[in-house]
């Protein structure tokens, strides 16, 4: 009954035991991202970094964190633009409503909704078992309010390609690129925006840009959807390389066997588009 559940390949390669063993590693890793949502979505980002990524030294210097316009590469760079300056811009919201109203208690994260899931997950485990890779698709809405009464609201859609490794027996995240193919505002028809609204209007971007990416580029085109390969699917490997990574080595723009897709260009004319 197992060989039934498994992959093809694997049956060719380990035993029903192994088999076993294998699946429950997938599921495990399905764990991790489902943690790291959920401290998401609960402002949490300290603790999610805490228990769901990295910490083995030689694992954090080459963590790296993906979205459509760079990355950051090291969890110092990570945890300064993921944790730090995402705290510092929920303080200054918290400072607005707190002159607004004087005579409340406003608390670290008012006026902020947040609402993300992963699924639809597709994952390989490599044959070593040192490393896995999978792809969720993400979707949600996200909100943050103003004292005047004003917010600024978005829904989102896209993917994020993820490796894991083993560290201790446990499975952290290594590598995280998250793309959208699509974003919308909210009080907008959706037919009457652009596929990206600009940088004024979506404050995530904002945020990722103004922590100063360790790599500024734009890593997705959201006219091609998967089509521009980045994320790419992931696939049976023996172990991990690099160049089939979500980290920044594995962009299809910066590596030097993809020199078929013109990346500058591509760039270049979307920056002219204002995106």
């Amino acid at each position: 009954m197992i060989n039934k559940k498994v992959k093809w390949y694997e049956r060719q390669l380990f035993t029903p035991e192994e088999q076993f063993d294998r699946m429950m590693e997938v599921e495990r890793c399905k764990e991790v991202i489902s943690r790291k949502i959920y401290y998401y979505n609960m402002d949490q980002r300290a603790e999610g970094c805490r228990r769901c990524w990295v910490s083995f030294s030689k694992n954090r210097n080459t963590a790296s964190f993906g979205s459509p316009w760079g990355f950051y590469v090291g969890m110092d760079a990570i945890e300064d633009y993921y944790i730090h300056r995402h705290l510092e811009n929920r303080k200054a919201v918290q400072a607005e409503y707190q002159q607004a109203y004087p005579n409340e208690n406003c608390t670290l994260g008012q006026g902020a909704s947040i609402l993300r899931t992963a699924s639809t997950p597709v994952i390989y485990l490599a044959e070593d078992g040192e490393t896995a890779q999978g792809m969720w698709f993400i979707s949600g809405e996200e909100t943050l309010g103003h004292a005047d009464g004003s917010a600024d609201g978005y829904h989102i859609f896209g993917r994020a390609g993820v490796d894991l490794i083993k560290e201790n027996d446990d499975w952290k995240i290594w590598h995280w690129a998250e793309v959208y193919d699509m974003v919308c505002l909210a009080g907008e028809k959706v037919s009457s925006q652009p596929l990206y609204p600009r940088p004024e209007q979506t404050p995530f971007r904002q945020e990722f840009e103004a922590g100063n990416p360790t790599i500024k580029m734009i890593t997705h085109f959201p006219s091609t959807h998967s089509a521009d390969g980045w994320p790419s699917f992931p696939c049976a490997h023996a172990s991990y390389g690099p160049d089939n990574s979500y980290a920044p080595e594995g962009h299809p723009g910066l590596r030097d066997d993809c020199m078929d897709v013109n990346w500058e260009a591509r760039m270049a004319s979307y920056e002219a588009w204002g995106y």
